[in-house]
């Protein structure tokens, strides 16, 4: 957020100079920034990576104990009741819960296609799956793609006609002393990298 609330006005190409000299000295204060604040992101991927490490080892732990409680699933996990299908150890408890109800294939051979198609016909032809023809069961999205549209190089009559048209803007640009430097640096980078 900028600290001055003052608009700065360019009405000739000397003011245009003294706001590029303003900009270019704010480029290099960026750049400064963006290196401390790459060298916290750099700190903070060698943590991401122990902590990542450390994820690892926990999921082999976990592993190691549902085996385990698989083994003993019927002797000591037994009944209906939350308390009966659980384990109390030091440090934790142990145990089974039921997923969440899932809508799944019976086997691969039930391929989504093959399921709509049968959902589709229940729907119009079977009593019990009739009585549900008013729920989304299927959803159906449709979007315009845009790109292609653009692609197809129609006149801009013909693009009226469905209420479009191609729209291209003029934009502004600045670039500053030290941006240039910047894309000439990396230009250079690139062209070392290729002739390596």
């Amino acid at each position: 957020m900028s600290k001055s609330n003052n608009k700065p006005e360019c009405v000739t190409y000397a003011d245009a100079e003294n706001l590029m000299i303003r900009m270019d000295a704010m480029d290099r204060k960026i750049g400064k920034e963006q290196a401390d604040m790459d060298a916290v992101l750099t700190q903070a991927e060698r943590h991401s990576a122990k902590i990542k490490e450390m994820m690892k080892d926990r999921k082999a732990l976990f592993e190691a104990m549902e085996k385990f409680a698989l083994t003993r699933k019927g002797l000591d996990f037994t009944g209906e009741g939350e308390s009966l299908r659980q384990r109390a150890l030091g440090r934790g408890v142990i145990g089974f819960r039921l997923s969440p109800p899932a809508a799944a294939a019976l086997s691969r051979d039930w391929t989504q296609a093959k399921i709509l198609a049968a959902i589709k016909d229940l729907l119009r032809t079977d009593p019990a799956w009739k009585r549900h023809a008013k729920a989304p069961l299927i959803r159906v999205k449709e979007s315009l793609n845009k790109d292609a549209l653009k692609d197809l190089d129609l006149p801009a009559a013909d693009l009226a006609k469905a209420g479009m048209a191609i729209t291209q803007d003029d934009l502004f640009f600045a670039e500053t002393a030290y941006q240039r430097e910047l894309k000439e640096t990396e230009k250079a980078k690139r062209e070392r990298g290729k002739a390596a």
